[in-house]
């Protein structure tokens, strides 16, 4: 079975403080995101890992994600839903039977 994972992190994490978005603050060394993005490239049944990121954060994602073999990520929509829908449509290329949505 086919199944791609899409990680949605595309939220500007206020409430966490901080000057960066929390998906991309170091937790253990490596930014939150990283984590995430490592965890399902290494999971077995996984096929395909396809991330939604925020308007305005390519940069922090190219330097949080050195060295991993992903997609271009692709920018998120103006709510949750619309970042998901845009995740999923990203996912297209590898035809997956099943789709894993996963906050950052």
């Amino acid at each position: 079975m086919s199944v791609a994972a899409v990680i949605v992190a595309g939220g500007s994490g206020l409430r966490a403080g901080g000057e960066i978005p929390k998906q991309y603050q170091l937790i253990g060394g490596k930014p939150v995101i990283r984590w995430t993005l490592e965890a399902f490239l290494s999971h077995p049944g996984v096929n395909h890992v396809q991330a939604v990121i925020g308007d305005g954060h390519a940069d922090l994602f190219a330097q949080a994600t050195i060295g991993l073999d992903l997609p271009a990520p692709v920018t998120g929509g103006a709510n949750r839903q619309d970042s998901c829908r845009m995740g999923i449509e990203a996912c297209h290329v590898t035809h997956p039977q099943r789709v894993l949505i996963h906050d950052a």
